[in-house]
């Protein structure tokens, strides 16, 4: 799998990435930031009860209206409910577009009372 820091794939990443998901750019680290004009595109709510053709059709139709209205070679990440991601990436990639992942770390520090803190440290945009 192509990583995006490897320089033959730094010609296909674009400097615009449409962030389809639950975090804000706001919440992001400078590293993750970096090199990207970000455009946050809140995930949409998806019910639990919903059928898996209910959440494909969601899919392809928010895929299908981002395509649209990003007419150029914007790059996006998609994060959130698997289902809907799933069918999300799947739509996006037959319509030609380039779609990324964030790739990190997780950090565990265990402590004295058993507990435990849990960190995730960005570390590259892999495309997918």
């Amino acid at each position: 799998m192509a990583r995006v820091n490897e320089p033959h794939v730094q010609a296909y990443i674009r400097p615009v990435l449409i962030n389809i998901s639950n975090h804000p750019v706001l919440g992001w680290s400078e590293e993750q930031k970096k090199g990207y004009k970000i455009i946050d595109v809140p995930f949409p709510a998806i019910d639990p009860c919903a059928s898996a053709e209910s959440i494909r059709d969601s899919a392809f139709k928010l895929a299908a209206e981002l395509n649209d209205k990003y007419l150029t070679n914007e790059t996006f990440f998609v994060a959130g409910e698997f289902s809907f991601s799933f069918h999300m990436v799947a739509k996006l990639h037959a319509l030609g577009r380039t779609v990324v992942q964030a790739t990190t770390e997780r950090i565990v520090e265990e402590l004295a009372d058993g507990t435990r803190n849990v960190a995730f440290q960005f570390r590259q945009w892999r495309i997918i």
